[in-house]
């Protein structure tokens, strides 16, 4: 996935949920997980029911995005 989306502070749900604030394709999950910005920094909470990979690496739980 990429793109550009503008984040707030608190949570920013992404999934093919229409109510989603990142909008994904309906190819995708209905919510895929949630980005959270916290004092400038994000991280990503993965949905339990979304099997989300990184690198090939399956993530599990939330963790700070580089």
């Amino acid at each position: 996935m990429q793109g550009l989306f503008w984040l707030h502070d608190g949570a920013n749900v992404a999934g093919s949920d229409p109510s989603s604030e990142i909008k994904l394709p309906a190819r995708a999950p209905k919510r895929l997980g949630a980005f959270m910005l916290a004092g400038g920094k994000v991280t990503f909470d993965p949905d339990p029911a979304a099997h989300v990979e990184v690198a090939g690496k399956h993530i599990a739980a939330a963790g700070e995005l580089a």
